[in-house]
């Protein structure tokens, strides 16, 4: 299986073929291909399988039957019943919470294991932080991802594929602090106007770089999304703050090669702010998650605005081919055991310089060394405590790991991934 390359498949083995992989997972829909991975597998592929149903599947006949069948299917494939783990699209990490709580019930070590993600129904936000959340707490896990798509979407049907927006999620994924300050906004368009349309005016970036899909999934589509972005196209035309960029809708590592070209641009005007709206296609948001892997400065943030619903009753029809391919093993950096999210593994370079923030701050006498955890962002103690549940409260958040600062929200939010750490 070639890395980073998407191959058509008429079935699933497990990565070792000798031995099932120890992970599997995969979001129920009310769409008909969520159910075509699971009819692809050999039994049994899989030690471990999660199912995760989105709140909006119960509320239709064709997700509660596609959740059954999925679970009935994963019965024959996994050597372990099925997990059913709930979580909502409005909710940006509820999903890694449940998958968290199951780590722990099930005593699961994150470190060395096969991992198969069936991508086909997860949201890109979703996708994009569980693959962070599969890097960064364990070390030298081996990613498959498969994909399926469907036969035609309800945008080709004269439908809409989401109805209205609500308030955006920020969520850093990357923060490689280089001074710069400037922000710009990398759209990428799909044919969600309204979607595309509220990002851009709530980040009011400096520059904004809209992607669009070329070749699309079919040409129609691609025609179809010029058609609906047009107002936003147009601009370029006449606002010198606009830019346009054509990349693949499946070839991931060409979406993360152009991202990676924009970025490099940007950072010589001064720009270390970078905004990606991922409302294009799941794999183009892969392409997201290789960049930020290979970026060496800059803080990349997900702008994010889910739907207020989706289309359920029509958002894709049948499933077309399914795909799969072995993401590349992220580089890493050994380091001793400093958190509670890790213990003596390979962790980023973000994490590895925080260590050093802490110890120099330690020797200055600047933090409280009787305390078990320290909150660290940018140089500063933000708060410590004996508990993860002290800082918590403190904080006033509910994701129990790590802290960050935005400048969107009041006060801090929390984020599972970027700058500040718990530190024994």
């Amino acid at each position: 299986m070639m890395e980073n390359i998407l191959t058509p498949i008429e079935r699933v083995e497990s990565i070792r073929k000798t031995e099932s992989d120890d992970l599997f997972l995969t979001a129920s829909s009310f769409e008909m291909r969520s159910r075509r991975v699971p009819v692809l597998v050999d039994a049994p592929a899989f030690e471990n399988s999660i199912i995760f149903q989105y709140q909006d599947t119960l509320d239709t006949f064709e997700g509660l039957v596609n959740t059954d069948f999925i679970n009935s299917r994963l019965k024959k494939a996994s050597c372990k019943k099925p997990s059913i783990l709930q979580c909502n699209y409005k909710d940006a990490y509820g999903l890694l919470e449940e998958f968290q709580s199951w780590i722990e019930e099930k005593e699961f070590v994150l470190n060395e294991k096969c991992v198969t993600i069936d991508i086909t129904c997860f949201t890109k936000l979703h996708l994009l932080l569980l693959l962070k959340y599969l890097r960064e707490r364990g070390r030298n896990n081996q990613i498959r991802i498969l994909y399926t798509e469907p036969l035609i979407y309800a945008s080709m049907m004269g439908r809409n594929l989401s109805h209205g927006t609500l308030k955006p999620f920020y969520i850093p994924l990357l923060s490689n602090r280089n001074g710069k300050d400037k922000e710009a906004l990398l759209l990428f368009l799909g044919h969600e106007f309204l979607r595309a349309y509220h990002i851009w005016h709530e980040t009011e970036p400096e520059e904004i770089f809209l992607l669009t899909g070329e070749p699309g999934f079919t040409s129609e589509m691609a025609e179809k999304s010029r058609r609906v972005n047009k107002e936003l196209i147009n601009m370029v035309n006449h606002d010198e703050s606009f830019s346009k960029r054509e990349c693949s809708t499946t070839n991931f590592v060409q979406v993360k090669d152009v991202l990676k070209g924009i970025i490099d641009e940007l950072s010589k005007k001064g720009f270390g702010v970078f905004y990606i709206a991922p409302l294009g296609t799941k794999l183009q948001a892969l392409g997201i998650d290789l960049l930020t892997q290979e970026l060496k400065e800059g803080k990349v943030i997900i702008a994010y605005p889910p739907p207020r619903r989706y289309e359920k009753s029509c958002f894709s029809e049948g499933a077309g081919k399914t795909f799969s391919a072995l993401l590349t093993p992220p580089k890493s950096l050994p380091i001793d055991s400093v958190s509670k999210t890790a213990t003596k593994a390979e962790l980023p370079s973000w994490l590895l310089r925080e260590k050093e923030v802490f110890l120099r701050l330690q020797s200055q006498g600047k933090i409280e060394t009787k305390k078990k955890f320290v909150v660290i962002k940018d140089g500063n103690v933000l708060g410590y405590g004996d508990e993860i549940d002290e800082i918590l409260q403190r904080f006033q958040g509910k994701y129990p790991y790590l802290l960050e600062e935005t400048e969107r929200e009041e006060d801090v939010m929390l984020s599972p991934f970027v700058l500040g750490i718990g530190v024994k």
